[in-house]
Protein backbone atom coordinates (compact mmCIF):
# COMPACT_ATOMS: atom_id res chain seq x y z
CA UNK A 1 0.00 0.00 0.00
CA UNK A 2 2.85 2.86 0.77
CA UNK A 3 4.60 1.59 -2.35
CA UNK A 4 1.13 2.13 -4.51
CA UNK A 5 1.35 5.56 -2.70
CA UNK A 6 4.78 7.00 -2.88
CA UNK A 7 4.29 6.20 -6.74
CA UNK A 8 0.90 8.18 -6.77
CA UNK A 9 2.44 10.91 -4.77
CA UNK A 10 5.41 11.03 -7.44
CA UNK A 11 2.99 10.82 -10.07
CA UNK A 12 1.13 13.71 -9.00
CA UNK A 13 4.25 15.84 -8.12
CA UNK A 14 5.25 15.32 -11.98
CA UNK A 15 2.31 16.49 -13.37
CA UNK A 16 2.06 19.06 -11.10
CA UNK A 17 5.50 19.93 -11.60
CA UNK A 18 5.26 19.76 -16.05
CA UNK A 19 2.39 21.98 -15.75
CA UNK A 20 4.23 24.99 -13.70
CA UNK A 21 7.14 24.43 -15.90
CA UNK A 22 4.85 24.85 -19.01
CA UNK A 23 2.40 27.75 -17.72
CA UNK A 24 2.58 30.62 -19.61
CA UNK A 25 1.99 34.01 -18.31
CA UNK A 26 1.34 37.08 -20.82
CA UNK A 27 2.12 40.20 -19.84
CA UNK A 28 0.85 43.44 -20.88
CA UNK A 29 2.09 46.77 -22.38
CA UNK A 30 2.00 49.70 -20.38
CA UNK A 31 1.80 52.46 -22.98
CA UNK A 32 1.61 55.23 -21.61
CA UNK A 33 4.76 54.44 -19.76
CA UNK A 34 6.65 52.88 -22.27
CA UNK A 35 8.66 54.81 -25.31
CA UNK A 36 10.37 54.57 -28.56
CA UNK A 37 12.96 56.84 -29.71
CA UNK A 38 13.62 57.33 -33.33
CA UNK A 39 17.12 58.54 -35.13
CA UNK A 40 17.30 59.56 -38.69
CA UNK A 41 20.95 60.71 -39.74
CA UNK A 42 21.92 63.17 -43.29
CA UNK A 43 25.08 64.30 -44.01
CA UNK A 44 24.52 67.82 -42.55
CA UNK A 45 22.68 66.91 -39.44
CA UNK A 46 20.36 64.39 -37.20
CA UNK A 47 17.08 64.37 -36.22
CA UNK A 48 14.95 62.51 -33.51
CA UNK A 49 12.20 62.17 -31.95
CA UNK A 50 8.95 59.61 -30.79
CA UNK A 51 6.68 57.53 -31.88
CA UNK A 52 3.97 55.66 -29.35
CA UNK A 53 2.68 52.41 -29.00
CA UNK A 54 -0.46 51.58 -29.39
CA UNK A 55 -0.71 47.96 -27.62
CA UNK A 56 1.51 45.18 -26.87
CA UNK A 57 2.02 41.62 -24.61
CA UNK A 58 4.81 39.46 -23.75
CA UNK A 59 4.43 35.45 -23.23
CA UNK A 60 6.41 34.70 -20.32
CA UNK A 61 7.02 31.15 -19.18
CA UNK A 62 9.23 31.29 -15.64
CA UNK A 63 12.28 33.74 -17.36
CA UNK A 64 11.77 32.51 -20.87
CA UNK A 65 10.48 35.01 -23.82
CA UNK A 66 7.82 32.97 -25.82
CA UNK A 67 6.73 35.18 -27.98
CA UNK A 68 5.04 38.58 -28.16
CA UNK A 69 3.06 41.00 -30.07
CA UNK A 70 2.93 45.27 -30.65
CA UNK A 71 1.46 48.00 -32.62
CA UNK A 72 3.00 50.97 -33.11
CA UNK A 73 0.55 54.52 -33.88
CA UNK A 74 2.49 56.18 -36.52
CA UNK A 75 0.44 59.29 -36.36
CA UNK A 76 1.90 60.16 -33.22
CA UNK A 77 5.37 60.69 -34.82
CA UNK A 78 7.51 63.67 -33.45
CA UNK A 79 10.24 65.66 -33.90
CA UNK A 80 12.43 66.58 -30.65
CA UNK A 81 15.48 68.27 -32.37
CA UNK A 82 13.89 71.25 -33.75
CA UNK A 83 12.99 74.19 -31.69
CA UNK A 84 11.36 76.16 -34.73
CA UNK A 85 8.01 74.97 -34.63
CA UNK A 86 7.29 75.78 -38.48
CA UNK A 87 10.25 73.65 -39.18
CA UNK A 88 9.67 71.24 -37.13
CA UNK A 89 5.89 70.72 -37.92
CA UNK A 90 6.98 70.88 -41.94
CA UNK A 91 9.16 67.33 -41.12
CA UNK A 92 6.84 65.68 -39.06
CA UNK A 93 4.33 65.86 -41.91
CA UNK A 94 7.14 64.84 -44.69
CA UNK A 95 7.73 61.75 -42.67
CA UNK A 96 4.27 61.30 -42.38
CA UNK A 97 3.62 61.94 -46.22
CA UNK A 98 4.05 59.37 -48.86
CA UNK A 99 8.09 60.15 -49.22
CA UNK A 100 8.49 58.25 -46.15
CA UNK A 101 5.36 56.24 -43.93
CA UNK A 102 2.42 57.08 -45.76
CA UNK A 103 0.04 57.14 -42.40
CA UNK A 104 -2.86 57.97 -44.53
CA UNK A 105 -2.76 54.28 -46.00
CA UNK A 106 -0.44 52.82 -43.15
CA UNK A 107 -1.49 54.31 -39.95
CA UNK A 108 0.26 51.07 -37.72
CA UNK A 109 3.52 49.32 -37.87
CA UNK A 110 3.40 46.22 -36.17
CA UNK A 111 6.49 43.69 -34.26
CA UNK A 112 5.58 40.14 -34.02
CA UNK A 113 8.90 38.22 -32.01
CA UNK A 114 9.41 35.08 -33.17
CA UNK A 115 12.23 33.39 -30.52
CA UNK A 116 13.99 34.43 -28.10
CA UNK A 117 17.26 33.17 -26.58
CA UNK A 118 20.00 33.66 -23.95
CA UNK A 119 22.53 35.75 -24.85
CA UNK A 120 25.60 37.45 -23.60
CA UNK A 121 27.61 40.60 -24.74
CA UNK A 122 30.88 41.21 -24.25
CA UNK A 123 30.82 44.95 -24.33
CA UNK A 124 27.57 45.25 -22.56
CA UNK A 125 27.54 42.94 -19.87
CA UNK A 126 23.53 43.91 -19.07
CA UNK A 127 22.53 42.21 -22.20
CA UNK A 128 20.71 39.00 -21.81
CA UNK A 129 18.65 38.05 -24.81
CA UNK A 130 18.88 37.94 -28.20
CA UNK A 131 15.27 39.19 -30.18
CA UNK A 132 14.17 37.95 -33.51
CA UNK A 133 11.07 38.99 -34.84
CA UNK A 134 9.02 40.18 -38.21
CA UNK A 135 8.65 43.99 -38.12
CA UNK A 136 5.94 45.17 -40.96
CA UNK A 137 5.80 48.32 -41.81
CA UNK A 138 3.91 49.83 -44.79
CA UNK A 139 2.30 46.47 -45.37
CA UNK A 140 5.95 45.18 -45.71
CA UNK A 141 7.24 42.54 -43.44
CA UNK A 142 11.12 42.14 -42.90
CA UNK A 143 12.89 39.90 -40.35
CA UNK A 144 15.04 41.74 -37.79
CA UNK A 145 16.71 40.42 -34.85
CA UNK A 146 18.90 42.71 -32.09
CA UNK A 147 20.14 42.47 -28.08
CA UNK A 148 18.27 42.98 -25.35
CA UNK A 149 18.18 43.88 -21.93
CA UNK A 150 15.17 42.29 -20.08
CA UNK A 151 14.25 42.37 -16.38
CA UNK A 152 12.18 40.41 -14.46
CA UNK A 153 10.45 41.35 -10.87
CA UNK A 154 7.80 41.42 -8.84
CA UNK A 155 5.97 44.10 -10.13
CA UNK A 156 6.63 43.09 -13.94
CA UNK A 157 9.20 43.16 -16.25
CA UNK A 158 11.21 45.97 -18.26
CA UNK A 159 13.16 45.97 -21.21
CA UNK A 160 15.46 48.28 -22.90
CA UNK A 161 16.86 47.17 -26.63
CA UNK A 162 18.71 49.53 -29.34
CA UNK A 163 18.91 48.65 -33.25
CA UNK A 164 18.87 49.81 -36.45
CA UNK A 165 16.43 49.28 -39.61
CA UNK A 166 17.33 49.91 -43.43
CA UNK A 167 14.47 52.03 -44.41
CA UNK A 168 14.89 50.74 -47.82
CA UNK A 169 13.63 47.65 -47.07
CA UNK A 170 10.31 49.07 -46.41
CA UNK A 171 10.08 50.83 -49.49
CA UNK A 172 11.57 53.86 -47.90
CA UNK A 173 13.74 55.11 -50.56
CA UNK A 174 13.36 59.10 -50.67
CA UNK A 175 16.71 60.54 -50.78
CA UNK A 176 18.79 57.57 -50.26
CA UNK A 177 21.83 57.24 -52.19
CA UNK A 178 21.69 53.30 -52.37
CA UNK A 179 19.28 53.93 -54.81
CA UNK A 180 20.04 57.54 -56.71
CA UNK A 181 23.15 57.96 -58.14
CA UNK A 182 22.49 62.00 -58.33
CA UNK A 183 22.37 63.24 -54.57
CA UNK A 184 25.39 64.66 -54.45
CA UNK A 185 25.30 65.39 -50.62
CA UNK A 186 22.12 65.95 -50.02
CA UNK A 187 21.10 62.13 -49.12
CA UNK A 188 19.90 60.58 -46.23
CA UNK A 189 21.25 57.55 -44.98
CA UNK A 190 19.23 54.28 -45.21
CA UNK A 191 19.72 53.13 -41.58
CA UNK A 192 16.80 54.41 -38.83
CA UNK A 193 18.17 53.61 -35.38
CA UNK A 194 15.65 52.68 -32.61
CA UNK A 195 15.41 52.91 -28.80
CA UNK A 196 12.93 51.36 -26.78
CA UNK A 197 12.18 51.22 -22.99
CA UNK A 198 9.45 48.92 -22.16
CA UNK A 199 7.75 48.10 -19.17
CA UNK A 200 4.92 45.58 -18.60
CA UNK A 201 2.63 44.26 -16.10
CA UNK A 202 0.19 41.09 -15.67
Amino acid sequence: MTRYFVTWLLLFYSIITLHSQNKQDTYKLLTDKSAIIWEGKKLLGTHTGNVKFTSGTLQVNNININGGEFTVDMTTITDTDLDDKEYNAKLVNHLKSEDFFNIAKYPKSYFKITKAEPYSDIENKNINFKIYGEMKIKGIKNPIEFPAIIRFDNDGIFARAKFTIDRTKWKIKYKSASIFSDLGDKFIYDDIGFEMNLYFEK
